[in-house]
């Protein structure tokens, strides 16, 4: 008879004693087992695995960890279907600070909840998502992935479904582990060590284990690949940033005259009119002037004196080539202690268990120099001693002559900007389970968990201290800054570059704290079985507390984006309920028939109360067939960012309406967006041949202790089949396809820029009558580039969602005898039949599976799949891994998803991935394993949106592969 177990839903308290020297282990040679050693499949208190479990649970063997090279866990995760890579390893702008984090249908990190034997992990960040880089590998014995609400039985978070770490619960002996990988480019090195002790103690009631590991990942630059060597447009002609090294003059309303500049250029042999007065005007570093030109032939880029052999030089529109020193995989050094315990106080009746988690590690994140532009403290006054002569010309020509202008610059001389991460994080569990009665079990258990993170960047420029060196060139002369001049790239000295440089210094430091207890057994015998409950009660409480350097938070910083302090907890008292109740079995056309209920109420400190719930049905007409199907409500409660962000800058990318070559500007409406332009304060002669010179916009987004839990209704329907039959080719045969669908309301988040600024030109209808005062254009200015400035955003219960799709799971084994071995293949599917959001309460339903976009985590490819094939031979193991991702149309990041009119990559192609892997074990003591992942060295497809190419380097580096063709070797020796 199955017995219910609590085991991995405690929330278990810090032992100190007990949790000193050790913590939770792994099998690796297993010992005898008691009632106690049960164990619970992930999503249910009820004992089943993969094709047992009524919802849909698909397990990582550690065997996949070990054939993969790969040193992160998140690596091998991302691969699986059921998950869409987000922010990862190679995301450098978004960035995490080198968090690791999984997401599960594209439904948000936030959404998928993870956990370690059941129990939940201490949050890395305000917005309390796990960061999978404090997770030992070597104690990984398997990783379950259940998909569909898990709410009622893990409580908030469980929205898209849970990754369920299970660790190894006895380990035996020493293993030593060692492994290097390197690029075929011969760059991006990785490498790392473990070593894992344990054994039984006291005639084994007991087993210790205790594990070091470290490994190291070096950086890789964009601009070491061809793809990242040059940041395009939208046409993928060269589309840096229109701030630039050499300093780059705007002029808004007050322009100079047109013979002015024909004055000047003539002066450079230019011809009269090539410059117009609504170009931006650059500065050569011998104090000439150059345009930037207008993308037109009878516009172009005029007297530029540097280096025009750069890939990223554009002689019809100069901007700067920012990609190539962006990092393309982020560089990482971390170093894990963990140590597992467990203990029968009294055998088979009362075990004390423990675990006791450290990791330390450092991630670093680079981005190109500052931009400093319009907003951001560039003001000049015409007084500035460092103007150079023809600059003075033109300036004393304008309409007022004595007005401040101004300056666009790249602050290059200051250096890249630079993010040093470092985290430290501990985490222990502790706790007593133990049998009553005959059948029942109880489990006392808490867990205690504290994340620290000290961020340091430099790179930052001083607003204070540049506009102190704008108005007086002179006034760091003391410091060896004779003159400050900002006009021409290279002009400023070394030591001009430190007067108006800034560190900062931020600290995160989250904490969580849980208590759970809990009994399970039969309840009473029917016909069918016994009717079995679990029943218990539930506490947790999480802290976050980010302090951000004082000028950061004072708004003097210029580089990284500026930051207030947030500061809160939330805490939840619950109490859950679970029943197992079979209704038929060993009978003709039920083998078995049974049904799984299970009920949380969660009492939220802000949130209030919540009610989440499941019904799950498993009916076996035969010993060989399985039909099964969940329905979940499922909740979210809002993070502490989420609710306690104070308003933060930050630098989206958006689509201007008002580019000369958008759809607003090409379809039916296109007068009324063009008198919404003008209104809006771009000329009607820079209109004519505007383009959007900056893929970002500045925007303020800001918390809401206001908000409501999110709530969610998925449903699962499956049909499983495992071969019963005798013939060695069907015996180890087994599938199953499992349908899901996912309706999430109230959903938190904010509008995005790009959202704002379209619904102001009459997306989704929302300004019909192209009004410069409707409220969506009230929530943004322009700046004197006539870029969208200071947008305004807030976190709400905006919106919904809508996912379903199609699961297939196959297993096979072949076995072959001892002459050829075994033959075990694995294939994972999954099929989406529809992607929908609804951006607000009030708008339609628009679809976006097969399309990809301009922001992370947007890839949703209608068929994702990874096949495995094994075969073993003795000590031989060979093992050929493809990796499928289906083609996609490239959509723009608007409510609509509407697609790219100026993109001249909307789409990219299927993509096939090829990895081998080769393990040789010699006396069952120790084993060389080799491969390569990415055979093919495929490259990964650059697209356009109307506003980019890409996320990031042009590409999606989230999705796929952008190191290339990858060379692994690892050592393991087991004593």
């Amino acid at each position: 008879m199955n017995r219910v177990l609590l085991t991995r839903h405690a929330v278990r308290l810090v032992l100190a004693a007990a949790a000193a020297s050790t913590v939770h282990a792994a099998p690796a040679v297993a010992q005898g087992t008691s009632a106690l050693d049960e164990i619970v499949v992930t999503g249910t208190r009820i004992v089943r695995q993969d094709y047992e479990a009524t919802s849909p649970v698909v397990t990582v063997s550690e065997e996949m960890f070990k054939l993969s090279g790969e040193p992160q866990i998140e690596k091998v995760l991302n691969e699986m279907p059921q998950l869409v890579p987000s922010i990862t390893t190679t995301s450098n702008n978004p960035s995490n600070g080198g968090q690791a984090n999984v997401n599960l249908r594209g439904l948000g990190t936030a959404r998928t909840l993870v956990l370690m034997d059941g129990l939940r992990l201490t949050p890395s960040n305000v917005s309390g998502v796990v960061d999978l880089n404090t997770i030992p590998g070597p104690l990984i014995q398997s990783v379950e992935i259940l998909t569909g609400g898990a709410s009622s039985t893990y409580g908030s978070d469980a929205v898209a479904g849970v990754v369920n770490f299970r660790m190894k619960r006895d380990f035996e002996g020493v293993e030593v582990t060692g492994t290097y990988g390197i690029t075929g480019e011969d760059d991006g090195e990785t490498y790392g060590g473990s070593l894992t002790m344990g054994g039984n103690f006291a005639d084994g009631r007991g087993n210790a284990v205790v594990s070091l590991g470290f490994d190291s990942r070096e950086a890789v630059l964009a601009g070491a690949r061809k793809f990242g060597e040059v940041s395009y447009g939208p046409l993928l002609t060269p589309s840096g940033s229109g701030t630039t090294p050499d300093g780059g003059v705007s002029w808004g309303s007050n322009a100079p005259s047109q013979a002015a500049l024909d004055q000047v250029f003539g002066a450079y042999g230019v011809a009269a009119g090539t410059v117009p007065t609504s170009a931006i005007i650059g500065i050569n570093t011998n104090g000439s002037l150059f345009s930037f030109g207008r993308g037109t032939t009878a516009q172009p880029v005029a007297n530029y004196l540097g280096d025009t052999t750069d890939p990223g030089f554009n002689p019809l529109s100069y901007s700067y080539n920012f990609g190539p020193v962006n990092y393309l995989q982020l560089p990482l050094e971390r170093k894990q202690a963990s140590a597992f315990l467990r203990y029968d106080i009294v055998p088979e009746q009362v075990e004390l268990y423990s675990r006791l988690m450290y990791t330390t590690y450092s991630a670093d994140q680079q981005l190109a120099a500052t931009p400093i532009s319009s907003g951001l403290g560039t003001s000049v006054p015409v007084t500035n001693s460092a103007i150079p002569a023809d600059l003075a010309v033109l300036l004393a020509s304008r309409a007022d002559p004595n007005a401040n202008f101004t300056l666009g610059r790249r602050t290059v001389e200051v250096g890249p900007r630079f993010q040093d991460n470092s985290y430290d994080v501990v985490q222990g569990v502790a706790g007593l389970r133990g049998a009553f009665a005959e059948d029942w079990r109880w489990d006392v258990s808490g867990s205690w968990g504290q994340m620290k993170q000290t961020n340091l960047q430099l790179g930052n420029v001083s607003r204070s201290r540049l506009n102190a060196a704008l108005i007086n060139p002179g006034v760091y002369s003391a410091q060896g800054c004779a003159q400050f001049n900002p006009f021409g790239a290279g002009n400023i000295t070394p030591a001009c570059a430190a007067a108006v440089a800034i560190a900062a210094t931020n600290v995160t430091e989250t904490e969580q704290v849980q208590a759970i207890a809990s009994v399970t057994g039969p309840i009473f015998e029917l016909p069918a079985g016994a009717l079995q409950m679990a029943a218990g009660v539930e506490y947790r409480r999480n802290e976050a507390d980010f302090r951000p350097d004082q000028f950061l938070s004072s708004g003097d910083v210029v580089g990284f984006n500026a930051q207030q302090p947030v500061s809160g907890s939330t805490a939840v008292t619950e109490g859950f309920v679970e029943f197992s109740v079979p209704i038929l079995s060993d009978m003709f056309m039920a083998n078995y028939l049974g049904l799984d209920l299970g009920y949380r109420y969660s009492d939220y400190n802000l949130a209030g109360g919540v009610d989440t719930y499941k019904a799950a049905l498993q009916w076996r007409p035969i010993e060989s067939l399985q039909l099964r199907g969940s329905y979940n409500r499922a909740i979210r409660a809002p993070s502490i960012s989420e609710l306690f962000l104070p308003t933060q800058e930050n630098f989206p990318t958006y689509s201007d309406p008002c580019n000369v070559g958008s759809s607003y500007r090409t379809g039916a409406n296109a007068a009324q967006v063009e008198a919404l332009c003008q209104s809006q304060g771009i000329p009607a002669n820079v209109l004519t041949t505007y383009t959007q010179l900056f893929s970002q916009a500045r925007a303020f987004v800001g918390g809401n202790v206001n908000l409501e839990p999110e709530t969610a209704d998925t449903y699962t329907f499956g049909v499983v089949w495992q071969s019963t039959f005798d013939a060695a080719l069907a015996r180890n045969l087994s599938v199953s396809v499992d349908y899901y669908k996912y309706e999430i309301e109230d959903l938190i988040s904010s509008l995005s820029v790009n959202s704002i600024i379209g619904r102001c030109f009459n997306d989704v209808g929302a300004n019909p009558n192209f009004d410069p005062n409707n409220v969506f254009c009230q929530l943004f200015t322009r700046d004197t580039t006539f870029r969208p400035d200071g947008v305004m955003t807030t976190n709400l219960n905006l919106a919904a969602t809508k996912h379903e799709g199609v699961d297939l799971q196959v297993d096979w084994g072949v076995p072959l005898g001892d002459t050829f071995g075994d033959l075990n293949f694995r294939l994972l599917w999954t099929h989406l039949l529809e992607k929908a959001d609804q951006e607000t309460i009030t708008d339609k339903f628009y679809s976006y599976d097969g399309t990809i976009s301009q922001t992370v985590g947007s890839a949703n490819p209608t068929d994702k799949a990874v096949l495995t094939t094994t075969w073993s031979w003795h000590g031989l193991t060979l093992r050929y891994n493809l990796r499928y991702i289906d083609s996609m149309d490239v959509v723009n990041n608007n409510a609509q998803k509407t697609e790219p009119v100026r993109g001249v990559k909307p789409f990219v192609p299927s993509y096939v991935y090829h990895d081998v892997t080769a393990r040789y074990t010699f006396d069952e003591k120790y084993s060389v394993t080799v491969g390569v992942n990415n055979i093919a060295d495929k490259q990964p497809p650059i697209y356009t949106t109307d506003a980019q190419a890409g996320i990031q380097s042009n590409t999606d580096p989230s999705t796929y592969d952008v190191l290339g063709r990858r060379f692994f070797i690892s050592l393991g020796a087991k004593f």
